[in-house]
């Protein structure tokens, strides 16, 4: 089901990068497939709360819902953003940039690293734990992504690329 928003997503840059812009016409099917597969774990909302097996908000099938939903909202957003030529984009958007180069481990890491994480009950004060848990996972995502890849990619690629000298 989540291949629908990585098509999506595809399916924008690949439109971007060949006609420097997108629009709805160019992402409409697959922006249809996301509303869709949204429509279908509605279903399995309605029949969760109807059969009193609902769990939670970030749980399944609302978690699933929520993520299509978000994935509708956020393209329509950018479309009308768009219309509007990015008024202000650059200053929301920049301070995140920082990120940028972190975003796919802090990804993969911070349900483990913050939403399930118990490392720090210790502490004894949720907020002061939860801020412990994002800093482990910024420093994990740092660490992962800025030192260890670039190390072991070098190395990889003297090994598999070797020197013709």
């Amino acid at each position: 089901m989540y291949m629908s928003i990585w098509w999506l997503g595809v399916a924008l840059s690949d439109l971007y990068i060949r006609e420097g812009r997108f629009y709805l016409g160019g992402v409409l099917v697959p922006l249809m497939s996301v509303g869709i597969v949204a429509g279908v774990n509605g279903i399995g909302v309605f029949q969760s709360l109807i059969s009193g097996g609902y769990r939670g908000f970030g749980v399944h099938p609302v978690l699933e819902m929520r993520h299509h939903l978000f994935g509708l909202l956020a393209v329509m957003l950018a479309l009308g953003w768009r219309s509007k030529g990015w008024v202000g984009f650059d200053r929301i958007i920049s301070p995140f940039r920082i990120f940028a180069p972190i975003s796919y481990v802090i990804y993969i890491s911070h349900h483990y690293l913050v939403v399930e994480a118990g490392y720090l009950s210790f502490v004894g004060n949720r907020y002061l734990e939860l801020a412990g848990y994002f800093v482990a996972m910024l420093g994990f995502a740092y660490f992962l992504e800025i030192i260890l890849y670039p190390y072991l990619r070098s190395i990889a690629l003297r090994v598999m690329v070797p020197s013709t000298i």
